[in-house]
C-alpha cells in the first residue's frame, strides 16, 4: 500500500519486504508461537481468555465476532481449552509464529535498521496504519512500520475510521474476498468490490 500511495519506493519496498521476513522469521525461530482466531463479541471474554497463559495477547481485532490470538503454542492451547469450557467456538490458525504479539519483538530492531537504509516520503495517496490508526507519513513512518511486527492490528476500527471520514465502497486486491467479508461483518452499508484477476479488473 505505501508503494502504490508514494510513501517508499518500488526498489525500497522490496528491500524492506526482504528484511521484514529474514527479521521475523528469527523471531519465530526464538520465540515459537501461534495464532487463534476466537468467534466472539465479548470483550470480556477475551481480556478473561488471554489471563489464562502469561504468553498469550490480542493480536488482531478483525471485527465484532472476531479476535485472533497470538502465544506460546503451549499458551494457546490452555486458552482454547479454557473458551471450548466457555462454549466459545475457536479456529486454530496454520501460520508460522505468534505474529503482531511480543513474541515478535526480536524483529523490531533490524526491521528498523533496514528502515533507517532507505528514503521515505509523505504517500500521495493517504495509507492508514492498522497498528496506529493515524496515515503514515515521512515523519512516523520508519517508528510504525518497525514497531507494527510486535503490536495488534485494528482493522475494524480502520473500517469504522474511513466510514467517519465518508468513504463508503473499497476495492480489495486479491484471490479471495477475505478482506471484503470482513468488512461486511463491520458495516453492511460499505460496498466492496474485489479484483482477483485482469478480467475482473476490466469489468
Amino acid at each position: 500500500a505505501l508503494i502504490a500511495g508514494g510513501g517508499i519506493s518500488l526498489e525500497d519496498g522490496l528491500k524492506l519486504v526482504a528484511a521484514r521476513g529474514k527479521a521475523m522469521a528469527a523471531a519465530c525461530q526464538a520465540h515459537p508461537g501461534s495464532m487463534l482466531a476466537v468467534m466472539t463479541g465479548d470483550t470480556a471474554v477475551i481480556v478473561a481468555a488471554c489471563q489464562q497463559a502469561p504468553d498469550v495477547w490480542p493480536a488482531n481485532y478483525n471485527g465484532p465476532k472476531q479476535t485472533v490470538l497470538a502465544g506460546s503454542k503451549a499458551g494457546l492451547a490452555q486458552v482454547e481449552a479454557w473458551l471450548s469450557d466457555q462454549g466459545v467456538r475457536t479456529v486454530p490458525l496454520k501460520v508460522a509464529g505468534g505474529f503482531h504479539s511480543p513474541l515478535m519483538a526480536d524483529a523490531q530492531p533490524p526491521l528498523r535498521a533496514a528502515l533507517d537504509q532507505v528514503h521515505v516520503f509523505d504517500p500521495a495517496t493517504p495509507v492508514i496504519s492498522t497498528t496506529a490508526l493515524e496515515p503514515f507519513s515521512a515523519e512516523n513512518m520508519r517508528s510504525i512500520l518497525a514497531a507494527q511486527v510486535a503490536e495488534p492490528t485494528k482493522f475494524a476500527d480502520v473500517v469504522r475510521q474511513l466510514k467517519a471520514a465518508g468513504i463508503d465502497t473499497v476495492i480489495e486486491l486479491g484471490p479471495k474476498p477475505v478482506l471484503s467479508k470482513m468488512i461486511k461483518r463491520i458495516d453492511r452499508g460499505m460496498t466492496t468490490y474485489l479484483i482477483s484477476n485482469a478480467a475482473s479488473l476490466n469489468a
